[in-house]
């Protein structure tokens, strides 16, 4: 096993895809010169429909359905760079503190998705900022203490299912917001389904 995030992102793709299972905190630890963003999803390469990226937490043995989590370790932004397509996270908190702008900025592109994620903010950050063309599916997800959770801009074709948004300051944002979800009206589609709204202002 590897002790870093970093070292597994680097990896020669496998050509039917391949899993990165996380254990406890992944922090920030890529070396010198420090970039804007903690990490860049395409250092990974180019994942695909039969060979995609799956990036999945656990507390004991690898899928036994335990948290794991993200912290960008002060950066900006946790991931950043290039867009990629067909990422797949499921059982992680991704942690943010006072200097988070964002856990995904321009990062994610068509065919991805959250299953059982925690997102965790500040009250002055965003989750994912998206201004590519993207698909992103999110279940069983909660998004708790945003200034907008997710914020969707250009062509963002973004599906919400019994996720939980919690103590979201949406109204702040200038658009169309509701509860931490922000779009610009015109380009974005967003869908929510069976989902939940608590104390959001």
């Amino acid at each position: 096993a590897w002790a870093s995030l970093y070292k597994a992102l680097t990896i020669t793709p496998d050509a039917n895809g391949d899993q990165i299972n996380i254990k406890g905190t992944q922090a920030y630890d890529s070396p010198s010169p420090v970039p804007s963003f903690a990490w860049e999803l395409s250092d990974y390469g180019t994942p695909t429909q039969h060979a995609p990226l799956i990036i999945r937490g656990y507390t004991s043995t690898a899928i036994d359905g335990g948290i794991a989590t993200i912290s960008e370790g002060n950066h900006g932004i946790t991931f950043g760079g290039s867009e990629v397509n067909l990422v797949h996270v499921a059982d992680v908190l991704f942690n943010g503190d006072s200097g988070l702008n964002q856990h995904f900025h321009e990062s994610l592109g068509i065919g991805c998705s959250f299953h059982r994620c925690r997102f965790r903010g500040t009250g002055t950050t965003a989750l994912i900022q998206l201004d590519a063309e993207t698909s992103i599916f999110f279940q069983d997800c909660l998004f708790e203490k945003y200034t907008y959770a997710v914020r969707a801009m250009g062509h963002s074709d973004l599906h919400f299912s019994n996720c939980v948004f919690r103590r979201n300051n949406g109204s702040s944002s200038v658009g169309n917001s509701y509860g931490g979800i922000f779009g610009d009206g015109s380009k974005s589609k967003i869908y929510v389904h069976r989902c939940i709204f608590d104390s959001n202002t």
